[in-house]
């Protein structure tokens, strides 16, 4: 368990050198793309190509609609098509070059969330855990200034050091991308957020999986309703 503070006025130091290994296009060929339920199946094939994912989980169809899978390697652009077909509910593309999968119609509240601006983010070098915390205290010091920002929760073990980088004016969907196109890459889920969220954020509605200390099985990542 780890206790931090942030000091949303402050500034991180270090340098702004940034090194991005890990991206998708519409033919990049993966393998390991399991028939199985969608959710852990998206998991396993980021984990094991090194393919940043993204996903928004809104209900839970992404945990009872399954994919055929590919004993061979398939393109990214074909195993996007399979999950439009076999989830109706849900979109898959590529944003930024990472697989992003999303509702087709996501509440306003989530869709503000991932949308809102943050003036100036620039992490020092540091894991994907420690980003995402630093990132959750820049959003309740925009929302909620008055407040002190506090996280108390679990962290990922043996991940990487990420190198330091500079956004700015950027939405939290474009600050999450970068985090997992860094190093060896990840994962950021997106849970669906209260439509009190803005002026009520308690929780941190989103986690970030670095794959180079990725020890949760894919199965543990769960919709809502199954946890």
């Amino acid at each position: 368990m780890l206790l931090l503070t942030f000091n949303t006025n402050g500034q991180s130091q270090g340098t702004t050198a940034e090194k991005s290994l890990n991206s998708a296009t519409s033919s990049t060929i993966v393998g390991g793309w399991e028939e199985g339920r969608i959710l852990p199946s998206l998991m396993r094939v980021g984990l094991a190509n090194h393919l940043p994912v993204s996903i928004v989980i809104e209900g839970n169809s992404l945990c009872t609609s399954s994919v055929a899978g590919s004993s061979e390697g398939i393109r990214v652009e074909a195993l996007i098509d399979q999950v439009q077909k076999q989830d109706p509910a849900y979109s898959a593309e590529l944003r930024n070059h990472v697989l992003y999968v999303h509702p087709k119609v996501m509440t306003a509240s989530t869709r503000n969330a991932l949308d809102l601006r943050i003036p100036i983010f620039n992490p020092g070098p540091t894991s994907a855990d420690q980003i995402g915390i630093g990132l959750w205290m820049f959003i309740r010091g925009l929302l909620v200034p008055q407040q002190a920002s506090v996280y108390a929760g679990p962290l990922q073990n043996n991940t990487e050091a990420l190198p330091a980088f500079t956004l700015l004016n950027s939405s939290v969907h474009d600050i999450l991308d970068r985090v997992i196109t860094l190093g060896q890459g990840g994962a950021w889920i997106m849970y669906q957020v209260s439509d009190d969220w803005q002026s009520n954020p308690k929780t941190m509605p989103y986690e970030i999986l670095s794959y180079s200390g990725q020890q949760r099985p894919a199965e543990s990542i769960r919709c809502p309703e199954d946890k």
